[in-house]
């Protein structure tokens, strides 16, 4: 989740309707758009806007630097590219006028900023609503990317985090005195030290492949919010 007070003042940009938001507004100047479509859409992990350019809806995403670092989210696009390339409905990101995909935003504070293309179909599903189909389909459509992954070497020195890394985090979150919590997260690492880490088995995944970063287009997904990716098993 992003800082609160950083996202508190994205909040209170954005109630100043499309002529505020100063801090999106800089951060897409840095693309081709049509004048006065931003639009704020979500605030989460990342602040989430929408835009046109030529006609076309996009998104554009600011992540704060406290958050993730420039590396991490160059990573995350890679593997993106990556995964397009392979013919997975990932939403790949957008290059800036520069030709960056990743731009750097010191404002107030430093904000990393990304466009996407806008997956299609109905967004932000509700996983009580989903047919079998549409079930089986998300199955279907995890299995596909994880058989793509198994071939991914990443073209820049950049990487993605790997689980022990993740596993860290959460000890630092847990609370010295809860004995019984740090105890349950040693055996949960001890045992995943003890699986196979062979391609066939192992590598980067989406991590947060949930209804909320799925779109429906009535045959299939776009898969979108890859900023979770993290080295893990498949299954």
């Amino acid at each position: 989740m992003m800082n609160f007070e950083v996202m508190r003042r994205l909040v209170a940009e954005a109630e100043t309707g499309t002529k505020g938001m100063p801090t999106a507004q800089a951060a897409l100047a840095h693309w081709e758009h049509d004048d006065g479509t931003l639009k704020h859409l979500r605030y989460s992990a990342n602040a989430i806007y929408t835009y046109k350019q030529a006609g076309v809806t996009r998104i554009l995403r600011l992540t704060h630097a406290g958050d993730r670092s420039i590396e991490h989210i160059r990573a995350e696009l890679d593997f993106i590219q990556y995964l397009v390339s392979r013919g997975i409905p990932a939403m790949p990101a957008l290059p800036s006028r520069s030709g960056e995909r990743v731009v750097t935003l010191d404002r107030w504070t430093r904000f990393y900023a990304a466009a996407f293309e806008l997956a299609q179909g109905d967004l932000y599903l509700e996983v009580e609503t989903l047919s079998l189909e549409q079930m089986s389909a998300w199955g279907r459509t995890m299995a596909a990317l994880h058989l793509a992954a198994q071939d991914y070497q990443p073209v820049i020195p950049e990487r993605r985090p790997q689980w022990g890394e993740v596993v860290e985090t959460l000890e630092a979150w847990l609370p010295t005195e809860d004995e019984l919590a740090r105890k349950a997260l040693a055996q949960m690492q001890a045992w995943l030290c003890s699986l196979p880490t062979t391609a066939e088995d192992y590598g980067l995944i989406h991590w947060d492949l949930c209804a909320d970063n799925l779109g429906w287009d009535g045959e299939g997904y776009h898969i979108f919010d890859f900023d979770d990716a993290a080295y893990f098993w498949y299954a």
